[in-house]
Formats: C-alpha cells, sequence, structure tokens
C-alpha cells in the first residue's frame, strides 16, 4: 500500500553536544517544513552511528506533534575527538501503526566545528550540583506557540482564548496547550513571599527563582512542576548566561499556580514522579563523610 504524504522535509536539523559528565547528552534538533498534509500517522525515529553509512536507530517513535526535540543520552562521549553521526526519518504507517509505508528523512550530519570544552565543563558541573546536591526533580512543559489554534475557545476574530479553564488546550489557545513533559534537575530559591506596595494596600508576592543549566530553553509562560510537593509553576521571568552566543545556564522567577486552575490537569507519569521522588529521598539520606 503506497503512502499518502508526498514531499515532506525536514529542514533546520543539527547536534549540538550539551554535556560530557556523568552522562553524556547530544541534543537533536530539527524542523518540518510547513504542510497542510494530514501527520496523524507520522512518527519521528533518530539514527545513530560512527559512519554516516551505519546507523541504527536510537529511539522510540516520537509524535509528530511534539517538541522536535531529541536528547541522546545513550552516547559516551569519552573520546571527544570522535564524531558521531546522526539521522531524523519521518515515517508513515499505515492506520493501525504496525507497517510503514514510507519514510522521509535527512541526510547524516554531526555536531558543528570543536566542542567548547569549558562551556560544557561549567555545564557538566552544575547538572552534577542540581542532581547530586541541592536541587529537586521537576517536570518542564513548554508551551505551545506554533501549534493548530485550539477548536473550542480560541476566537479568530479576536485573535485570543475565550476559556481560561478549556481542557483542550488549557487555555493557551493552541491543541494541547503544552508539549509533554521533560524531566529536569534545577535549583529553586527559598519560598520567601516578597511584599509589595499597591494601590489598595500591600500585596504578596508568591514569585521565586530557580537556577538550571542549559536544555531544554526555557521561556516565558512554560510551565514548571515541582515533583516532590507537586507544586505547579509558571515561568514569568528568564534570563542567561552564555559563552560564545551559547547558552550556559538559566535563572528567572516563577509564578505558583493554584490548585483549582486547569494547569493541574496536565499529564505526569506517575512512574516518573515516584522514581524522581525516590532518587531524591535516598540521595539526602547518603552519608557525605
Amino acid at each position: 500500500m503506497p503512502g499518502r504524504l508526498r514531499e515532506l522535509e525536514i529542514t533546520d536539523f543539527g547536534a549540538t553536544v550539551l554535556s560530557t559528565g556523568e552522562v553524556s547528552r547530544v541534543l537533536i534538533e530539527w524542523e518540518l517544513k510547513e504542510t497542510r498534509q494530514d501527520l496523524t500517522n507520522m512518527k519521528y525515529f533518530i539514527d545513530r552511528g560512527e559512519s554516516p553509512e551505519e546507523m541504527a536507530v536510537i529511539s522510540s517513535a516520537l509524535p509528530y506533534n511534539d517538541l522536535k526535540q531529541f536528547v541522546d543520552y545513550t552516547i559516551e562521549l569519552r573520546d571527544l575527538q570522535k564524531l558521531y553521526y546522526y539521522r531524523v526519518r519521518a515515517v508513515e504507517f499505515n492506520t493501525a501503526g504496525n507497517t510503514a509505508l514510507q519514510t522521509f528523512q535527512t541526510t547524516p550530519f554531526t555536531w558543528n566545528g570543536e566542542l567548547d570544552l569549558v562551556g560544557i565543563y561549567v555545564i557538566d558541573e552544575h547538572e552534577f550540583a542540581f542532581k547530586f546536591c541541592y536541587g529537586t526533580p521537576t517536570m518542564i512543559f513548554k508551551k505551545k506557540r506554533d501549534e493548530e489554534n485550539c477548536p473550542d475557545c480560541f476566537d479568530a476574530v479576536l485573535a485570543r482564548v475565550t476559556k481560561s479553564n478549556c481542557r483542550t488546550c488549557f487555555g493557551v489557545g493552541k491543541i494541547g496547550g503544552y508539549y509533554n513533559g521533560i524531566v529536569a534537575w534545577m535549583d529553586f530559591g527559598q519560598d520567601m513571599p516578597a511584599s509589595a506596595v499597591a494601590e489598595s494596600g500591600e500585596k504578596q508576592s508568591n514569585e521565586i527563582s530557580f537556577r538550571f543549566t542549559n536544555y531544554p530553553e526555557i521561556r516565558i509562560g512554560d510551565i514548571i512542576v515541582d515533583l516532590q510537593p507537586n507544586k505547579f509553576f509558571r515561568v514569568t521571568n528568564v534570563s542567561a548566561t552564555e559563552k560564545r552566543r551559547a547558552t550556559l545556564l538559566q535563572f528567572g522567577q516563577v509564578s505558583e499556580i493554584k490548585r483549582d486552575e486547569i494547569e493541574y490537569a496536565l499529564s505526569i507519569d506517575d512512574s516518573v514522579r515516584d522514581a524522581l521522588v525516590d532518587e531524591l529521598e535516598q540521595r539526602r539520606k547518603e552519608v557525605e563523610f
């Protein structure tokens, strides 16, 4: 059975080494040239190999409508002079999802230029600190900005949402509202409400600060969930420290979301949450000296 999709083109693909420490991380990013075709039966796969002629798949099937990013945690970057090659494949399946009909793919690619070893060292050290010393496990939900408008609450004439509690878009105006959550370890500041003087008198602020490394890129409006107390926060401010125009660390403020707001309906796998919280508790019990 021939596929239905035609002339799909994967663009802007590339690989970036995020860290080489306890766990090496390579970020794979890509885009899909705009198309009006129905992509429901399409999945992405990532291949890797030491030669561009011999590559093996290293990812599960990635949804067509999720962030077009993948982090390779299985690579071992002990020899930094050694290159690895990647390839992104867009595979169309039949309606049952058990037969591949056709594949659109990139040419093999690797990271560009020489690695910034000083920058990677800074990232590695902070990754270690957040995960093993004083950080906490979180789930980051990236806000959708370029997906289809919500059919239930988005007013195309006024170009705004009409319901803040819409379960189709979580008040964002785009179908799904947020991309799938990304696990990360970060450091939150002290939860000490600050006072501000408003026209009606003194007002308490519920914002706290955070520190983070370089992936994922955090933007205003994203949701960060502190998994142990199960508190949801919205990013209100963010800035970054850069080296050679590459992000090393991210800093900012988040505002706590009330528990009766729609964001608390975002899906978090309980097994993932429990495993990360257990890992945090075990580390707190370890005797360091």
